[in-house]
């Protein structure tokens, strides 16, 4: 195999300026150029291919491109080393380019990060599809839904939903609503933490978002994505009233 410094062929030079135009693209939130020069066979239509693609969960800092290889006349293997700005060491993985209508694209698949019991990064290439629409959430994309009717006190805490596993490449989704217990004088303030489970009762802070206003269940949710995620890790949703009025309100969590 090849690196990147010993490409001979012009068709290897193509390839390899595929691969640098897509990533080139997401680190500079290029999504026109990130569709033109990837696959579509991973998502059900063009919409849902550039909504995921949209909704990157990470900033690139960096990339490099190593060790590409010929699988055949149609196929070209790589492995692509990506620097976040969340500063992780994540591992290098494969990608693969093939040759659609005469051109080269990258093939695109899910890539999920995950720690082992060591605490050492690895990933797991997802070769399925994330969702079926982006206007259809189903049973298996809601990993938790979380249910705060009877309200939470001003300066008060409770966890709310239950424990649920992260095993996507995107960020977690919390779509809910909130608002007065009955004083609506007032605008809700809530806080809803993304609690990571450290030993059979224990949980730590991973990640917080805060939402300042009232949302009405009858009328549009409001969505957040929650950062620093890891594959594979246990998680529960903290709610907080951060605010100065009694609250209520209920939630959805989605990969």
């Amino acid at each position: 195999m090849k690196n990147i410094d010993n490409f001979a062929s012009k068709e290897e030079l193509e390839v390899v300026s595929t691969v640098q135009k897509y990533f080139n693209a997401e680190k500079n939130h290029d999504l026109t150029t990130m569709l033109d020069v990837s696959t579509d066979s991973l998502y059900p239509d063009k919409e849902t291919k550039a909504h995921y693609l949209g909704e990157s969960a990470k900033q690139i800092i960096s990339f490099e491109v190593s060790d590409v290889q010929k699988i055949s006349g149609s196929e070209y293997t790589a492995n692509i080393d990506v620097t976040y700005d969340d500063n992780e060491d994540y591992p290098k993985y494969p990608i693969h380019i093939i040759k659609d209508a005469g051109t080269w694209k990258l093939n695109l698949e899910l890539v999920a990060f995950f720690k082992d019991s060591n605490g050492n990064w690895n990933y797991e290439i997802v070769n399925s599809s994330p969702i079926q629409s982006i206007n259809t959430i189903t049973a298996a994309s809601t990993v938790a839904v979380g249910d705060w009717t009877s309200g939470i006190s001003a300066g008060s805490s409770t966890y709310v939903g239950p424990e649920f596993t992260y095993n996507a490449l995107y960020n977690l989704t919390i779509s809910g609503w909130q608002q007065p217990v009955s004083d609506y004088s007032e605008e809700p303030y809530i806080e809803y933490d993304l609690m990571l489970k450290t030993g059979s009762t224990s949980y730590s802070q991973e990640s917080a978002l805060s939402y300042y206003g009232t949302v009405y269940q009858s009328g549009e949710w409001f969505s957040m994505q929650f950062n620093n995620t890891s594959a594979g890790s246990t998680y529960r949703v903290l709610v907080k009233n951060i605010g100065s009025i009694s609250s209520k309100g209920a939630f959805n969590i989605y990969n």
